[in-house]
């Protein structure tokens, strides 16, 4: 299974920022024991959605400067702003490691969401995904349900259409996400 985890917060001030990065160090190593696969994390500061992901072991992954330049540039500047953040560790149980596209958070049109379980039933809904889960190209489950999800965006009743959508979907998972258009997180 995999790790999630997020933080919300208003009104960030300066100092903020090594004590968000402490915190995200504590989540990852905890998280880790839940996925050690990849790690990703996603700040969506006031309207602006950042993310960073790797295909590498998370705590490797925060050490290197790669990760520690992309928070300097993104996440310092802006850390007087409203902060929404969902990261995760990936334990890879389908969707190759190695396809951007597969590694969390998910970005899709309009969502970017974090998953921890097993969808049992999407692979029906799209050819795309095959049983090679290690191929460049198949799409994982998280994806397709960010992606299915993500179509429902487009109604006013979006959280209704969500429930009614997440009644068909069989498995056993948690998930956490955002709309790119909101400032809430949704568990």
């Amino acid at each position: 299974m995999c790790g999630i985890f997020g933080i919300a917060k208003n009104n960030l001030v300066v100092n903020d920022f090594n004590n968000i990065l402490r915190d995200i160090e504590i989540y990852v190593n905890n998280s880790q024991k839940r996925g050690s696969d990849t790690f990703g994390v996603s700040f969506k500061l006031n309207d602006e959605v950042i993310l960073y992901k790797t295909n590498e072991k998370p705590s490797i992954s925060i050490k290197k400067k790669s990760y520690h330049d992309f928070l300097k540039k993104f996440l310092e500047p802006n850390i007087d702003k409203n902060l929404l953040l969902i990261g995760q560790t990936r334990l890879v149980t389908n969707g190759s490691k190695f396809s951007y596209s597969n590694n969390q958070p998910l970005e899709t049109k309009n969502i970017i969401g974090v998953h921890n379980g097993i969808f049992a039933n999407l692979e029906d809904e799209n050819l795309e995904k095959t049983k090679n889960y290690e191929s460049y190209d198949v799409k994982s489950d998280s994806l397709l349900f960010f992606e299915n999800i993500s179509e429902l965006t487009k109604d006013k009743n979006f959280l209704e259409n969500f429930f009614n959508y997440q009644k068909n979907v069989i498995g056993n998972y948690s998930i956490a996400f955002y709309l790119q258009n909101e400032n809430k997180i949704f568990i």
